[in-house]
């Protein structure tokens, strides 16, 4: 559980999406809504690096194929600050890079499209780092 979460126990945890489609931005929202989770996205991961230091959520559901940075980059560079590097980061990404996302860190992924169950076994796969409400 990261530290921020420790220390806010009563806030709704934070979902960053960072997503170019819009389509799976609704989606994804969606499905973090009914865990409990409050979702903020961006479509740009300069953008996301931006929010992820200043909100601090409890999670990043990230895409690999962003139309600034890639995925790949914004997963480096939130694993590699310190104020960043314990937030979870799920790929979800149309390429089939399981292993290179786990590799570069990544603590889950899922290959689109994905069904709101393999969602949350996702979710449930890294839930010993997420703090879901009760």
């Amino acid at each position: 559980m990261n530290t921020h979460t420790q220390s806010n126990r009563n806030r709704m945890p934070a979902a960053l999406i960072v997503e170019d489609d819009i389509t799976c931005v609704y989606l994804w929202q969606r499905y973090m809504k009914r865990k409990g989770f409050r979702a903020i996205s961006t479509q740009k991961g300069t953008m996301a690096l931006d929010m992820a230091r200043r909100e601090k959520p409890d999670l990043v559901v990230l895409d690999v194929m962003l139309p600034d940075i890639d995925g790949w980059e914004v997963l480096q560079a939130l694993k590699t600050d310190p104020s960043t590097r314990d937030i979870p980061v799920l790929i979800c990404s149309a390429l089939q890079e399981e292993k290179l996302s786990i590799a570069k860190g990544a603590d889950g992924y899922l290959q689109k499209p994905i069904l709101y169950e393999d969602f949350l076994t996702a979710l449930s796969n890294i839930d010993a780092r997420i703090k879901e409400p009760a």
